[in-house]
């Protein structure tokens, strides 16, 4: 099991949204998806990955939803952890037959397993269904990909530049993250707590200035991704000594003893933002983002969002 975090997903049964996918009522490429082995998620180990070959597992359609694809191996993020699903078209080896990925989820029951969502865009051949054992060729839109990562890592960022903003304080300030929103149509993290009204717009204008510095003079800066086991994610990320604390940490991250965690980090950034659980897409480097603009700062509810937008 890889857990994630507040700002991504959270558990590898959470990473994404979760559809109850339907096997096809008769098909002689069903096969018991308990059975088959969690998809290799390919997108973990790298963003820029745009293309790879992958194998037919299972051919299903849902009644609601429609036709889904699951291979052994995917490069398409699951909606879910505030983060988009991927789009783009799986393929015969030959080019001959093609499925329009448009979206893609954790099945609802087999939550290792990931669902490819769309339909046959065209076949050449007179049978358009891929079946099982088939190999194909994943394409991802990679313009989305690649913005999608800058919009997650710039979330991340927005924590960094709040830790900083929370330790200049006089009032002993905690800003905890408890969602993120990773998407272009008004990306935000939402924190815990309010900001007094009359505080807002200079804080708003001290948060550009730490994103616009971090960003001016971090551009060497790479990013690192890495997984731990639990014990070491709550010593060395989590920093939580208490033991019933840590129990409460794990219990509300959805953590077991033997959990694996990823963690995401920007080394060389000195704030405990820097470092946390994720199991979403992330730039390579800091380069990648040329900046981060703070669009708003607002109360939300009982927590208060700082939304922003990517260039």
């Amino acid at each position: 099991t890889v857990a994630f975090n507040a700002l991504s997903a959270i558990d590898i049964s959470n990473t994404a949204d979760t559809i109850q996918c339907k096997s096809p009522s008769s098909s002689s490429s069903s096969s018991s998806l308990s059975d088959l082995p969690s998809t290799t998620r390919t997108f973990l180990s790298d963003t820029y990955l745009f293309t790879q070959t992958a194998q037919i597992l299972h051919v299903g359609r849902d009644t609601k939803h429609g036709s889904f694809l699951i291979c052994d191996a995917s490069i398409f993020h699951p909606q879910g952890g505030g983060q988009p699903a991927d789009t783009g078209v799986i393929s015969s080896m030959d080019g001959t037959s093609k499925f329009t990925v448009s979206f893609v989820a954790n099945h609802g029951q087999n939550t290792g397993l990931v669902c490819h969502y769309g339909a046959y865009a065209s076949s050449s051949n007179g049978d358009g269904n891929f079946a099982v054992g088939q190999s194909v060729q994943q394409r991802i839109n990679s313009d989305e990909r690649e913005l999608f990562a800058k919009l997650h890592s710039a979330g991340h960022l927005i924590d960094v530049g709040m830790t900083r903003i929370a330790e200049q304080l006089d009032d002993d300030v905690v800003f905890e993250p408890i969602k993120g929103y990773h998407f272009p149509n008004g990306a935000y993290v939402e924190y815990d707590g309010n900001i007094p009204q009359e505080k807002r717009a200079d804080l708003k204008q001290n948060l550009q200035r730490i994103l616009d510095a971090i960003l001016r003079e971090q551009q060497s800066l790479k990013t690192v991704a890495r997984v731990i086991s639990c014990e070491s994610y709550l010593d060395e990320v989590a920093k939580i000594s208490d033991e019933q604390q840590r129990l409460q940490h794990m219990q509300r991250m959805k953590l077991s003893a033997d959990s694996k965690v990823r963690v995401i980090s920007f080394p060389g950034l000195a704030a405990s933002g820097a470092e946390c659980m994720c199991g979403g897409t992330h730039i390579d480097g800091l380069h990648r983002i040329k900046r981060i603009v703070v669009t708003k700062f607002k109360k939300k509810n009982n927590n208060f969002r700082v939304s922003y937008k990517v260039e």
